[in-house]
């Protein structure tokens, strides 16, 4: 019984860590009333990420704080790649074709990390990853080719930036593997956000891109876009895999886009035509069958423990 009740509770942390980092877009959109550079949503998300973080963990878990020196590179290219691309690439996307689609093209990156490790680390082409493929490239295609997205070129640069958040979450992934075989996951994460915030520090002080004058409410919703889509989404995901198989919880946290694209409905007024819902599907089932390609694999293995923060 007690198995069954963690079981439950660690798939509604999930769910609601999904939820939360569905509400980044919204966050993100409401922002760009006064905002008009992803630039400066991307600095202060990882600041005030960063900062909140860093109390948490001077207050409850100090030691998590140091790492090896040999692997600050390491987490300066996982921050930059991770956080920093990752995130401009997103708000660049929401920003030219609105959250709906953004999402949905994010939601590519369980495909490009299936190609990625098929190249890296020499895993094996099944014939549920070419489902996954096919899927998402058939999807892909009914995204941008209907309603006009294609022909306007704001449009054509916001789908290549969706499609670049996507892969970008690729990376994150890709690295955070390796990151979370020597570190806690609060660590990752917390490295990953301070580098990214300094690299678009430095990159907005030096294009002028950087804001610093705004409206106590902009301030606000700069602080709720670093602390409440990101870090409790973060935070609630991460209790979760205490009690569920990350391979699961992957599948079930495909529920950010329902709540991206639910949010972008009530706050915006946005939605999807027929065949642009067709094509978020297929992106969907391929992400979908990637992930329980990686589930059927670890069964195969003996099972997955799940992780511990």
């Amino acid at each position: 019984m007690a198995d069954r009740r963690n079981l439950r509770k660690g798939y509604a942390l999930v769910v609601a860590g999904a939820v939360c980092l569905g509400m980044l877009g919204v966050v993100g959109r409401i922002l760009y009333a006064e905002i008009d550079t992803p630039v400066t949503l991307v600095q202060y998300r990882a600041f005030f990420g960063t900062a909140v973080l860093f109390g948490a963990m001077l207050l409850f878990s100090r030691h998590a704080l140091f790492i090896a020196k040999r692997d600050i590179p390491f987490f300066a290219v996982y921050g930059l790649l991770s956080i920093g691309l990752n995130s401009f690439c997103y708000f660049s996307a929401i920003q030219k074709i609105g959250i709906s689609l953004a999402v949905v093209l994010l939601y590519t990156y369980p495909v490009f990390l299936m190609i990625l490790s098929i190249f890296f680390l020499k895993e094996p082409l099944t014939g549920i990853k070419i489902f996954a493929l096919l899927a998402s490239l058939a999807g892909v295609i009914l995204l941008v080719a209907h309603g006009g997205v294609w022909v306007s070129r704001v449009s054509r640069m916001g789908v290549f930036y969706g499609l670049g958040a996507g892969f970008f979450s690729a990376l994150y992934s890709l690295f955070g593997k390796k990151a979370l075989a020597r570190y806690q996951p609060a660590t990752v994460l917390f490295y990953a956000l301070f580098f990214g915030s300094l690299f678009f520090l430095l990159w907005g002080g030096a294009t002028g891109e950087l804001k610093t004058r705004f409206s106590p409410k902009t301030w606000f919703w700069l602080f709720v876009l670093g602390v409440g889509p990101s870090m409790l989404g973060y935070f609630f995901y991460t209790m979760g895999l205490k009690f569920v198989e990350a391979s699961r919880a992957g599948i079930v946290a495909n529920v950010e886009v329902l709540a991206a694209v639910l949010g972008a409905f009530v706050f915006f007024g946005e939605h999807l035509s027929a065949r642009q819902a067709l094509g978020g599907t297929l992106v969907l089932s391929g992400a979908m069958g990637v992930q329980w390609e990686e589930m059927r694999q670890r069964g195969k293995k003996g099972g997955e423990a799940p992780q511990e923060m």
